[in-house]
C-alpha cells in the first residue's frame, strides 16, 4: 500500500465538538472587490518587518463552494485534499470529520463509534486516496468514500499514552511515502514520535523515537522535516513558544537560532511549517505591532522575507505562499515565495471576523481551501 505526504495546511485555531448536520452551498455570482476595497496594510513585496500600511493587492480567484455545518458551529481545524483533488477532508461538528465532494458538495460523515464528536488533530490521505487517517483523542483509519472505519486505534507507543486526556498529534506521512508520524505523551520520558504503516485493518508500529523534551502541542502542531530526520515544535519550557529542533535519532532538543532576532518583545509563535523541499521554514507570530509570517532559510536560519498574516500554506510546488491575516481584514493573500511579491487577495466572506483557522492547497495548486470559522470552509479556484 502506498502513502502520500500530509496536506500542506497550517492550523492556527483549534476545532471543537458539537451537534447538528452539514451542508454545502454554492455561492451566487459575487462581484470581486476592487483594488481599493481589498484588505490593506500589506506591501506588494511583502517585505516590511514593521508591518507598515502599503497599497492593497488586487482581488483574484473565484469562490467555488462553501462547506458549512448546519449547527452554525465553528469549522476551524485541519484540512486535507484527496490525492486526485476531487475531495476535501475537514473538521465537523455533527461528526468527527467530513469528506466533501468538491464538485457536488455532498458530504460523507466520519463518526467515531466510541467517542463521537471529539475534535481531530490531523487528517492525512494515503497516496492512493483509499484511506484517510485521523488522529486526536482516538486514532482511526477510514474509508473516505463510505465513512466506514477501517482501523481502530494505534498500538501504544508509551505506557503513559494520552495521560490526562492529552490527544495524539498526527504529523502526517513522510517523504518516503510509507511512514506515518505521531507525537504522543505529556512529559519526558514518555514523550515519543512513533511511526506506523497501515496494512488492511491494522496500524503496525514501526520505530519509536523517545524525546528528551516535551512539546507544547496546544501552542501549535509540531512538524516533521521533509527528510524525516527531525521535528520542529514548541518546547514546553521555551519562552513565547519559540520553535525547537528535535533530532529523532538522539531525541535531543535545541532552540532554532532564527536570525535576525528582531521579533518584537513578547512575540508569540503560533505556527511553523516547512516548504515542500525543506529549504524554507515559515514561522507565524503574534507581535505587539501585528501579525507576521516570516520565511527562514533552513541552512542558515536567516530571514528571507516577511508578510503580514498568521495562517499560511505553501503550494505543492513551493512557489506560492497563501497567507491569512487579521491585520489586513477578511481575506487571504497570495505571494511568490522567491521574491515576496504579491499576487493578489481572495476576498473571503464578510462573515469572517478573524484570519482563517487553516489553509490548504489542492494537489495541483489550482485550488485553495480556507477554514473560515462560523462562515464554514471555502473552496477557491486560484488558477491564473
Amino acid at each position: 500500500m502506498s502513502f502520500v505526504a500530509a496536506g500542506l495546511a497550517v492550523i492556527v485555531c483549534g476545532c471543537s465538538g458539537g451537534g447538528g448536520g452539514s451542508a454545502a452551498r454554492t455561492p451566487s455570482d459575487r462581484a470581486p472587490a476592487s483594488a481599493d476595497q481589498a484588505p490593506g496594510g500589506t506591501g506588494t513585496d511583502g517585505r516590511d518587518p514593521g508591518l507598515a500600511s502599503t497599497p492593497a493587492l488586487p482581488s483574484i480567484g473565484r469562490l467555488v463552494r462553501t462547506f458549512t455545518d448546519e449547527s452554525g458551529a465553528r469549522l476551524d481545524g485541519p484540512l486535507a485534499f484527496s490525492p486526485d483533488g476531487g475531495h476535501l477532508a475537514g473538521p465537523g461538528q455533527s461528526a468527527d470529520a467530513f469528506v466533501w465532494d468538491n464538485a457536488s458538495g455532498a458530504a460523507t460523515k466520519l463518526t467515531d463509534p466510541i467517542f463521537p464528536g471529539r475534535p481531530v488533530s490531523s487528517l492525512s490521505y494515503t497516496r492512493d486516496g483509499r484511506e484517510l487517517v485521523t488522529t486526536g483523542y482516538q486514532d482511526r483509519a477510514w474509508d473516505p468514500a463510505t465513512g466506514a472505519l477501517i482501523a481502530n486505534g494505534f498500538p501504544s507507543l508509551t505506557a503513559a499514552q494520552n495521560v490526562g486526556g492529552n490527544p495524539d498529534r498526527g504529523l502526517g506521512f513522510g517523504r518516503d511515502g510509507t511512514t506515518f508520524y505521531v507525537y504522543t505523551g505529556v512529559s519526558a520520558p514518555t514523550v515519543a514520535v512513533g511511526t506506523y504503516t497501515l496494512s488492511g485493518t491494522a496500524l503496525a508500529p514501526g520505530a519509536s523515537h523517545h524525546l528528551a523534551s516535551a512539546l507544547d502541542t496546544a501552542a501549535y502542531p509540531p512538524v516533521v522535516s521533509p527528510d524525516g530526520l527531525s521535528v520542529i515544535g514548541a518546547a514546553a519550557t521555551a519562552p513565547a513558544h519559540a520553535p525547537w529542533l528535535i533530532d529523532l535519532a538522539s531525541g535531543t532538543a535545541t532552540p532554532v537560532a532564527l536570525r535576525p532576532t528582531d521579533a518584537s518583545p513578547g512575540a508569540d509563535t503560533t505556527a511553523v511549517g516547512y516548504s515542500p523541499d525543506g529549504k524554507l521554514l515559515a514561522v507565524a507570530r503574534l507581535q505587539s505591532d501585528g501579525e507576521a509570517v516570516t520565511l527562514y532559510d533552513t541552512t542558515t536560519w536567516t530571514r528571507t522575507v516577511s508578510f503580514r498574516g498568521n495562517a499560511f500554506a505553501f503550494s505543492p510546488d513551493g512557489k506560492t505562499l497563501a497567507v491569512g491575516s487579521n491585520d489586513t481584514g477578511p481575506g487571504v493573500q497570495l505571494y511568490t515565495v522567491a521574491d515576496g511579491k504579491g499576487i493578489g487577495t481572495l476576498s473571503t466572506t464578510s462573515e469572517l471576523a478573524h484570519s482563517p483557522g487553516a489553509l490548504a492547497f489542492g494537489p495541483d495548486g489550482g485550488e485553495l481551501a480556507a477554514a473560515e470559522g462560523t462562515a464554514g470552509i471555502e473552496l477557491w479556484n486560484v488558477r491564473p
